[in-house]
Parts: structure tokens; sequence; C-alpha cells
């Protein structure tokens, strides 16, 4: 089995940090609501929350990949019609993208010429 499948042995570390990350940040904010009752904006709540968002990019990104997961696994089984993680982080999420430093060209593997 490939490390990082999304069939990982049960109790890897994977499935720990699924479950932790799931407790931490967003349980707190989805409540106890039914996979069919969670809409986009409790997502966003989850990733707003705290300063997640700007505060811990990647968690934020990776929580809301699985909330994607849980929710794709949702509409296959015909609990719910769509995806809300889908649409959440969309143009009205923070943007990350200002977090890089200006202060060195992005590197690309070729020389980047300065204006």
């Amino acid at each position: 089995m490939r490390r990082g499948s999304s069939q990982e042995k049960p109790g890897s570390r994977t499935e720990e940090q699924w479950r932790r990350e799931a407790t931490v940040y967003a349980f707190p904010h989805i409540e106890r609501k039914r996979v069919n009752e969670v809409a986009t904006a409790d997502v966003m709540r989850v990733l707003l929350a705290d300063h997640l968002w700007t505060e811990k990019p990647v968690v934020a990104k990776r929580l809301r990949q699985r909330i994607g997961t849980v929710m794709r696994w949702a509409v296959a089984q015909g609990y719910r019609e769509n995806n809300p993680a889908g649409d959440a982080g969309g143009p009205s999420s923070p943007s990350t993208t200002g977090a890089r430093s200006t202060s060195r060209p992005f590197h690309t593997g070729r020389l980047v010429k300065r204006s």
C-alpha cells in the first residue's frame, strides 16, 4: 500500500491526523449536524475560525480537502446532492498568495531577470 493513499491502514498516522484535526478544528463549528445538513457557510466557518486560513493555511487547505472527501462520499452514497467543501475557498475565501516574501523572485528552475 502506498503511503499517502486514501486507503490507509486503520490506526495509521494519517487516520490519527484526520481525527485530531476534525476534532480540534471542524467539530466545534459544524457541531452535530448530519452530513446532509452541512452547508458551504459551515465549511467557511471552520476555515475562517480562529484565523485558521491566514495563520495555518496548510492545515486549512488539508482540512478543506478532507471535508470535501467526506462530502464526495456522501454524494456518492446518495446522502446529499452537492459538495459544500467544493464551493468553500472560492473567490470569497481569503487569499494566501500574498504570504510569499516579495524580496526574492520565485524560483522556477530558470533564471529570473529582475527589473
